[in-house]
């Protein structure tokens, strides 16, 4: 579960998520590219609405997760 989570990336950036298990850094990367439903608050990519734009967010985005 993610809560009051205010995150800003300028252009050109990379950026991680880190955090003890639980935090809900992965609820967050998937809530960020549609694949996990928010209850609430907004989320955009790009200054675009992840809710009417998500086919091009996705086209432009990539993660590569944590490998062991």
């Amino acid at each position: 579960m993610s809560r009051g989570l205010d995150l800003d990336i300028q252009r050109g950036c990379c950026f991680g998520l880190l955090g003890p298990n639980g935090a809900g850094k992965t609820t967050t990367l998937r809530m960020l590219l549609g694949q996990s439903p928010r209850t609430s608050g907004v989320l955009s990519i790009f200054g675009k609405s992840i809710d009417s734009n998500l086919r091009e967010i996705r086209q432009r985005t990539g993660i590569v997760p944590q490998a062991d």
